[in-house]
C-alpha cells in the first residue's frame, strides 16, 4: 500500500461490507523478500460510517442517531485500545452508549472489559437508536503510517486463553469437541453490525440486475505447474477452484491472467477438470510472462491493457462474491479500495467438503481480530479505475505480490504523493 500512497492515491478498506475469503488451508509461500524490510509501510483501518467508493445503501444508522435512550460516556482506555493499532496511530472508539440511570464509571467499564476476555462477543456495538450498553463506533478509515517497532510491545489487552483464535492447523490437533467449540468461536469473530446485514454474509449474486452490477476485471497470477495435472499441489486445487468461483461472479465480467508457464488452453482445460468445475471459461484472457511477476507489472499492465476499467487485483486464492455490487460504479479516479481476507462462510465446504478456516485480517484490533498488530495491516487485493495517477512510481514496485508486507509496501507509494 505505500506506493500507492506515495502516488497520491487514496486508500480506503470496505472489508466490513464487501467480502474476500481466502481459500488457502495449505502452507503459506511467501517470497523472502530483504528488501522490503527497508521500505514505507502503511495500515488502512476498516471504514464504517463512511466508506468512500461503496453505494450508500448499506443499512447503518448515523452515529450520531444513536443513543436516544441513554446518554454519552468516554471509554476507559483499556477499552479504546481494543480498537487500535499496536504499530499504526488510529482510534475507532471514543465513546459508549450508557443506560439513562447508570454513570458507566472506571469499575463498570473494567468488568465490560474482563467480560470481552471471558468471551468477545459481549462487548457489542451499537446498532438501533435505542440500544444501550454498547460502543459507538465511527470507523473513519483512517490511513496510518506503519512503525515496526512497536509490534514488540508487550502491554496489550489480551483475551483469556479460552477465547484466543486457533489456526486451522491447530483446530485438527485438538479433540472433535474442544476442536468443534473454537472452530464455533472462529466463525463469530467480527460481531459488529455488519454481521447482521449482508455486508457480513456470503452472498453469490447470482441474478443481479444488469444495472447493478460492477463490470470489473479480474487480475491475478498463476504459475502453471503449481495446478498442472497430474502432480498438482493441494494448494493447486484451491487456486483454480478459486479461479473458477471468480470467473463465475456476475460482477467480474473479464479475467486475466499472467501466466508462468503452460497456456490459455491448458489453464482451460485444467479448470474444467477440477473439482471446482470449469467456470465461464470465456471470460479468461491470459499473458505468458518468464518468470514471476511483481508488482509493477501487474499495475503496469493495468495501465495499458486496462485503461478506463475497475481492475481487482488479487492473489489468486482470495475469492470475491455478490458484496462486489456495493461498490460505485463511476469509482473515482485516485482511489484504490483495499481488501483484507476472511474466512469463507460456505462456499468452499460445498466443494472440498470441508471447512477452510483461516484468521481474520478484516479487524479494527484486538477487538474482533486474531492478533493485535493484525487489523488493516494486511490485504489481498486492490480495487481501482485505471489508470493510476501518472504521481506514482511504478518503479517502486519491483518486489513480488507474495511477499511479506508488500501490500503495505505497494499502498504507502500509492498513497502518498
Amino acid at each position: 500500500g505505500a506506493v500507492l500512497h506515495d502516488g497520491g492515491v487514496k486508500l480506503v478498506n470496505p472489508c466490513k461490507f464487501v467480502n474476500a475469503f481466502h481459500w488457502h488451508c495449505s502452507p503459506e509461500m511467501h517470497a523472502p523478500i530483504d528488501s522490503l524490510h527497508n521500505l514505507k509501510l502503511v495500515g488502512v483501518q476498516p471504514c464504517w460510517q463512511n466508506c468512500t467508493g461503496l453505494l450508500s445503501e448499506r443499512g447503518l444508522i448515523p452515529v450520531t442517531d444513536m443513543c436516544a435512550d441513554g446518554h454519552r460516556v468516554p471509554v476507559s482506555a483499556e477499552l479504546s485500545r481494543l480498537f487500535k493499532h499496536r504499530a499504526v496511530d488510529w482510534e475507532g472508539v471514543r465513546d459508549m452508549c450508557c443506560p439513562q440511570n447508570e454513570k458507566c464509571n472506571g469499575q463498570w467499564q473494567q468488568s465490560m472489559f474482563q467480560a470481552w476476555q471471558r468471551s468477545p462477543t459481549s462487548l457489542r456495538l451499537c446498532s438501533l437508536r435505542t440500544d444501550v450498553n454498547c460502543l459507538l463506533m465511527e470507523g473513519k478509515g483512517i490511513v496510518g503510517r506503519w512503525v515496526p517497532s512497536r509490534l514488540w510491545e508487550s502491554d496489550l489487552p489480551q483475551r483469556s486463553s479460552r477465547s484466543h483464535l486457533t489456526t486451522q492447523a491447530n483446530l485438527t490437533q485438538q479433540s472433535p469437541t474442544r476442536a468443534s467449540r473454537r472452530k464455533a468461536n472462529l466463525t463469530q469473530q467480527n460481531p459488529t453490525q455488519a454481521s447482521q446485514t449482508k455486508a457480513n454474509t456470503q452472498d453469490t449474486g447470482e441474478h443481479p440486475s444488469p444495472a447493478s452490477m460492477l463490470r470489473a476485471t479480474y487480475l491475478t497470477s498463476i504459475l502453471f505447474r503449481v495446478v498442472e495435472s497430474p502432480n498438482r499441489s493441494a494448494h493447486g486445487e484451491e487456486m483454480l477452484a478459486a479461479l473458477s468461483e471468480n470467473s463465475r461472479n456476475p460482477h467480474i465480467e473479464e479475467v486475466h491472467v499472467l501466466m508462468e508457464g503452460g497456456s490459455c488452453d491448458l489453464l482451460k482445460a485444467e479448470m474444467s477438470a477440477n473439482v471446482g468445475g470449469e467456470g465461464a471459461l470465456g471470460k479468461l484472457h491470459c499473458k505468458s510472462v518468464s518468470e514471476p511477476p511483481l508488482y509493477k507489472d501487474f499495475f503496469e499492465y493495468a495501465q495499458q491493457e486496462l485503461s478506463s476499467r475497475i481492475v481487482i487485483l488479487g492473489n489468486t486464492d482470495a475469492v470475491f462474491d455478490g458484496t462486489l455490487g456495493l461498490i460505485q460504479r463511476d469509482l473515482s479516479p485516485g482511489l484504490a479500495l483495499v481488501l483484507p481476507v476472511q474466512t469463507d462462510k460456505g462456499r468452499y465446504r460445498s466443494i472440498f467438503g470441508r471447512d477452510c478456516v483461516v484468521p481474520t485480517r478484516c479487524s479494527w484490533g484486538a477487538y474482533d481480530g486474531y492478533g493485535w498488530d493484525s487489523g488493516g495491516s494486511s490485504w489481498d487485493a486492490f480495487i481501482w479505475r485505471s489508470p493510476l495517477p501518472q504521481a506514482v512510481n511504478l518503479t517502486a514496485l519491483s518486489f513480488p505480490m507474495n511477499a511479506n508486507q508488500a501490500n503495505q509496501a505497494a499502498g504507502a507509494v500509492l498513497h502518498d504523493g
